[in-house]
């Protein structure tokens, strides 16, 4: 082999060498340049959705998951601008991918997860881990509106069970999650567990957090559940101080079963 066609190989080596490197350096600048990209998409969606522009905020989040990003609270809130809108069957669906990596945990046991973290998986997709403090708030809100999604799609034992969880794992009683409880067991025909879900809110009557709308709901579904089991007078006394509090079914009932 003559010297000028060995010099001629390793010239042609050192391009492909140069050229292989270029390459490499023009995908993984457009790989960090995608990155960026979505992220700022990202961002944009928080800017919407912390002013409560729901829809506006969904569309970037929806644009972010399109590009490969995967983060435990980009779905959080994915799903709470769904139920927002109303698409229900979508916000259970991305409710849930923000928690299926988490494990069940009580609170009293206290989280260990690391702080937020970008961790590459498989086909590019980015994942995250969030912090103690998020992680429990996202975990908890998010069975929370998973649980009223597949009430207003009347996945009631769905509802119930996922309202249970919550409660059992949080010790969350907020008043909304207890009446929606109490009015899904009602559905599924457990009368007597639901009438003690109504039952406290009413007692926290003097409560200032207590919404009166809410107490008035509390009041016509205990008196529904009175007048079933033949309690008539008190069926009547629960509508007639839900009456007094503005309770439309309550008048409703008043009006039909208690002349």
């Amino acid at each position: 082999m003559s010297k000028r066609f060995k010099q001629f190989l390793n010239m042609k080596k050192t391009l492909s060498l140069v050229t292989f490197y270029l390459l490499i350096s023009t995908s993984l600048l457009a790989q960090i340049s995608k990155v960026d990209s979505t992220l700022k998409i990202y961002a944009d969606g928080d800017y919407y959705f912390q002013r409560e522009k729901y829809d506006s905020a969904l569309v970037c989040y929806n644009q972010a998951v399109n590009n490969g990003l995967r983060l435990d609270f980009l779905f959080f809130k994915k799903g709470y601008c769904e139920f927002n809108s109303g698409q229900y069957n979508e916000a259970i669906r991305d409710l849930t991918a923000s928690v299926i990596k988490i494990p069940f945990l009580k609170m009293k046991e206290g989280f260990t997860t690391p702080g937020h973290s970008f961790v590459k998986g498989g086909n590019g997709v980015y994942w995250s881990t969030l912090n103690s403090v998020s992680l429990q708030y996202q975990y908890f809100k998010a069975y929370y509106f998973r649980a009223l999604s597949k009430y207003y799609l009347e996945d009631f034992y769905g509802c119930v069970d996922d309202f249970k969880k919550l409660h059992k794992s949080s010790g969350d009683s907020s008043y909304v999650s207890c009446l929606y409880l109490g009015k899904a067991l009602i559905r599924t025909n457990k009368l007597k567990e639901s009438e003690k879900y109504f039952s406290f809110i009413i007692s926290q009557k003097s409560n200032n957090d207590l919404e009166q709308s809410l107490l008035g709901d509390a009041y016509s579904d205990r008196g529904y559940l009175n007048y079933r089991n033949g309690l008539k007078e008190r069926a009547c006394i629960d509508w007639s101080r839900g009456n007094d509090l503005g309770s439309d079914s309550c008048f409703d009932y008043l009006k039909k079963y208690c002349k």
